[in-house]
């Protein structure tokens, strides 16, 4: 019995160790590269290099956000600036505007299309300006019933197909062709569509105010993968070759005496359905993600 025992024993404890080292490695995320940033919407933008695992800060008097791939930032608030990180160097490229009775217009939600040209949310309305043309251009304007829940914050743009996808007002995913100037209903339910840099892939959340899942769905083939619903998720994005979705919320973990205030960045490898934690102890909310080469 006793030499039992000083078998099974030892085996048991070797079982054990491995189970752990296995967890351990098969929690270990894959080599990722780029940057993701984090845009607060109060004036500050991080960039955290998942190569080197640091983070480079700028300091913005409103929120902002970086034209994929370029050296370029695009601020918002009640007027724009595009400022370049390369030679520190910020110009106004959209000035302070006022309404008829002397009300200065806010500029939200802007999305860089290129140097020169960038979609922005003003009163509820999405709007297209050209820098070079100093032309303004009214792209979607919801009904008026719904335009609280409508288009702020919830759309997503992607230069090579011209498209914008966006939530309706009964969470219908809708595309909206600017070349074509056409919208079509996806059959896809949910809010905050976030589309991969190829045009492929939408990913979106869906769920109660507390539980979020995530779907990417395959805009070729029709398939799709979804992340079970297990807290509030506040955003996330595509890796810039369209394999993982970086997504931001709260960390949990039993080492975090913060817990209320603070958020972890995880990316998600939808295909192979695994997450892997690449940042945590973010001691502030209320920003975007985005994930550039």
């Amino acid at each position: 019995m006793k030499k039992a025992i000083f078998i099974i024993l030892p085996l048991f404890i070797v079982i054990c160790a491995a189970a752990v080292i296995f967890s351990k490695v098969s929690n270990t995320p894959p080599p990722l590269l780029g940057k993701i940033t984090l845009t607060r919407t109060r004036g500050y933008l991080d960039l955290y290099n998942l190569s080197t695992k640091t983070f480079k800060g700028f300091d913005f008097d409103d929120s902002a956000r970086f034209l994929h791939n370029s050296p370029y930032v695009f601020q918002d608030g009640q007027l724009i600036e595009r400022y370049n990180t390369s030679t520190n160097e910020s110009v106004t490229v959209y000035p302070v505007k006022e309404t008829s009775d002397g009300k200065m217009l806010s500029v939200e939600d802007i999305i860089p299309i290129d140097e020169d040209d960038f979609l922005f949310v003003r009163d509820h309305k999405l709007m297209k300006y050209s820098i070079k043309e100093d032309k303004e251009e009214l792209i979607l304007d919801p009904p008026e019933s719904s335009f609280q829940y409508w288009i702020d914050n919830n759309y997503d743009y992607n230069s090579k197909s011209e498209t914008i996808y966006y939530r309706g007002e009964n969470y219908e995913i809708l595309a909206y062709d600017m070349r074509k100037k056409s919208t079509k209903e996806l059959g896809l339910s949910g809010s905050l569509p976030r589309v991969s840099d190829d045009n492929r892939f939408l990913v979106y959340r869906y769920g109660s105010v507390n539980k979020k899942s995530l779907t990417v769905y395959d805009q070729v083939t029709g398939e799709s993968w979804t992340r079970p619903a297990k807290d509030y998720i506040e955003d996330f994005c595509f890796s810039p070759d369209g394999e993982y979705v970086a997504v931001l919320e709260p960390d949990r973990s039993l080492t975090n005496f913060s817990v209320g205030n603070s958020r972890q960045i995880s990316v998600w490898d939808y295909k192979n359905n695994k997450s892997y934690v690449v940042y945590k102890y973010i001691q502030y909310s209320d920003f975007r993600l985005d994930w550039i080469a």
